[in-house]
């Protein structure tokens, strides 16, 4: 069994960095499974092309979990955003085995996932070999509220979610759409008001606890790397043609974060340009500093122990088509008067 109380990122202290630089841009080819620029894929590429591994999140029916990836194929079901936190049971003992075979390894998940890993193998064999990446959180609603939600939707259909697309690009990357796929060819498309699970995530509602008061939301980082989406952009005077294929924002943290990079860089046909690390920021500051608990949220949760998912669709519903389609046109308008 892997001992890991004396090493738990709660209650020890972990080593933040100051980012070296920030970059924004894309793999310029094969994102279209990406929630937003897939630089996520052009650094497990990297490692995997070296002979190295990638553990990174992936759906499974009504569950996240961490797996391990060799090559492209196996690494396709770790693209996109899930907006829950992953089991990741066996994964340590699996991270060790690859470090005692002198193997590169790259960890993906959240800023707390990441502080636990970097934490509990910095002490061990080819550590320097360990690299951590982590995304940019928002927080991490209940797992259990996702599950009973994958029940009512395949309840509601008569059939059961074969794909889950927490961030579909279908109406471009700054407009990211739910797709849901069933068993039996329906396909559902809702913008995240239209949703109740992402409009409870949204308004903050559906998350643990502890994403309230999270250490990791801090302009300093605990990883090698951070990557998420570069919401900024539209905010900055730049010229980029292919921002709706999506646009991923880089933190360059340690030094082995900028060797990661190189190495990417020297694999990958990926469009990159340096900003500064404030303005990576730029609309992501839910990363920077914790956000209060919604007054609502414990009635939100008795309300769900009492009378389950069905309850707090009832009592927390989500934004109607109606009034979705107003705000797509005044988020139209909004762009068009910018340009």
């Amino acid at each position: 069994m892997w001992k890991m109380s004396k090493k738990c990122p709660v209650i020890n202290d972990n080593e933040f960095h100051e980012s070296k630089n920030a970059l924004y841009g894309r793999l310029v080819d094969g994102i279209e499974f990406n929630s937003s620029g897939g630089l996520c894929k052009a650094l497990s590429k990297a490692v995997m092309l070296d002979g190295g591994v990638v553990f990174g999140a992936v759906l499974v029916h009504d569950e996240v979990v961490h797996l391990k990836a060799t090559n492209e194929n196996e690494y396709t079901a770790m693209s996109g955003s899930k907006y829950l936190q992953s089991n990741l049971e066996g994964v340590y003992a699996q991270i060790a085995e690859e470090l005692n075979k002198n193997n590169k390894v790259l960890f993906m998940g959240c800023p707390c996932q990441c502080a636990a890993v970097d934490i509990n193998f910095k002490s061990k064999k080819n550590y320097e070999n360990l690299y951590v990446c982590e995304i940019l959180c928002h927080g991490v609603p209940s797992p259990g509220i996702f599950k009973d939600w994958i029940r009512f939707l395949e309840n509601k259909y008569n059939s059961s979610v074969v794909n889950y697309y927490f961030r579909s690009k279908k109406n471009g990357w700054s407009r990211p759409s739910i797709e849901i796929v069933f068993k039996n060819g329906k396909r559902i498309f809702q913008s995240h008001n239209e949703s109740y699970y992402h409009m409870w995530f949204g308004k903050h509602l559906s998350l643990r606890k502890s994403c309230y008061k999270c250490k990791y939301r801090n302009i300093k980082r605990v990883a090698d790397v951070t990557v998420g989406d570069f919401w900024g952009i539209k905010n900055l005077d730049v010229v980029d043609d292919d921002i709706e294929k999506g646009t991923s924002v880089l933190l360059i943290n340690t030094d082995k974060g900028q060797r990661l990079l190189d190495l990417a860089r020297e694999v990958n046909n990926v469009f990159l340009k340096e900003i500064s690390v404030d303005d990576a920021y730029i609309n992501n500051t839910p990363s920077l500093s914790n956000f209060s608990m919604p007054v609502e949220r414990e009635n939100f949760f008795d309300t769900y122990k009492t009378e389950h998912i069905e309850g707090i669709i009832k009592k927390y519903p989500a934004e109607n088509k109606v009034i979705s389609l107003l705000r797509k046109i005044k988020h139209t308008v909004k762009s068009t008067r910018k340009e």
